[in-house]
């Protein structure tokens, strides 16, 4: 049937209880690394951790 032929991919969604999701249909560039613009509100929360780490010779980090 048609909905055969289609590219079924997940973008951003939360799976919870388990849920998972297979992506299916034609594989690409455009499907693995979609380039969307996302908010510039998304930069602090996900570079919050970024940077050298805190350590102390002798101990762990």
């Amino acid at each position: 049937s048609e909905w055969q032929k289609w590219n079924w991919v997940s973008d951003g969604d939360l799976m919870f209880n388990g849920a998972f999701f297979t992506a299916s249909g034609r594989s690409g560039p455009e499907i693995k690394a979609p380039s969307f613009a996302k908010p510039a509100s998304f930069v602090a929360p996900m570079t919050a951790s970024a940077g050298a780490l805190s350590c102390s010779k002798g101990s762990l980090c």
